[in-house]
């Protein structure tokens, strides 16, 4: 495979030839690229493209580098003592049964539920009615602020329970978010909320659309990146 050095960096990388006008370049693992590129171009000219695109590649680099090695140990259950994500915070989940009404209250780093004793609820649905409920909380406050940024309006707003995507915006003005984004970071919630609200001016994702994306979120590829590698942790429980 070949290989080509960045800042005393050494990144191996592929090129596939395609019937296309203009070359694409991603970073699929770390040090490690892949190019799409016209049947025709110079292998010359190709390099040339990758050294363009130094900075970009180090800084994703970086980020795949410093991803955290530990993140398999979050979300892996709903027990006592088990660690949750909100809003990219890792909280300690403590489960008490008492007589008292059940509630769920964030206290410092620890996620505290409390069943009713005589009727408890199983935890996983309580965990996830609670979820879905701070999920509509911030995403619709969320989209009002970002609406007046980005100068639009929106139909309707609805909280979806699904696994495969993280939201979506019809031509009408209809905006569905996935509940599970509320474990994320705030900045990545924000990244996805400009992302759907940019729906409302491009129907596409065309290079105006990133362009406005980027404008409001200027480190939306740190965002979708960190999406990409972990969007697994956030869907696999309740």
């Amino acid at each position: 495979m070949p290989s080509i050095s960045l800042s005393n960096q050494t990144y191996n990388y592929t090129i596939e030839r395609q019937k296309r006008k203009t070359l694409q370049l991603k970073l699929i693992s770390t040090n490690r690229l892949q190019i799409k590129a016209p049947k025709s171009m110079p292998l010359k000219e190709i390099t040339n493209f990758i050294h363009q695109k130094e900075a970009w590649i180090k800084q994703k680099n970086a980020l795949l580098q410093h991803a955290d090695t530990t993140v398999e140990l979050f979300n892996s259950t709903v027990t006592d003592g088990a660690t949750l994500l909100f809003r990219g915070k890792k909280l300690t989940l403590t489960i008490t049964i008492s007589m008292k009404k059940p509630a769920i209250h964030i206290i410092a780093d620890t996620l505290l539920i409390n069943l009713y004793g005589n009727h408890p609820m199983p935890i996983d649905t309580f965990l996830k009615q609670w979820y879905i409920k701070q999920a509509a909380l911030i995403l619709e406050e969320r989209t009002k602020f970002w609406c007046k940024e980005l100068e639009v309006t929106v139909n309707r707003i609805m909280i979806k329970d699904q696994k495969t995507r993280w939201g979506s915006c019809s031509s009408l003005g209809n905006i569905n978010y996935n509940w599970r984004i509320v474990m994320a970071p705030d900045a990545t919630i924000n990244y996805l909320v400009i992302h759907e609200l940019a729906h409302r001016i491009f129907l596409d994702h065309s290079k105006n659309f990133w362009y406005l994306v980027e404008t409001h979120c200027p480190d939306y590829i740190a965002q979708r990146l960190w999406l990409k590698q972990n969007g697994h942790i956030l869907t696999r429980i309740l």
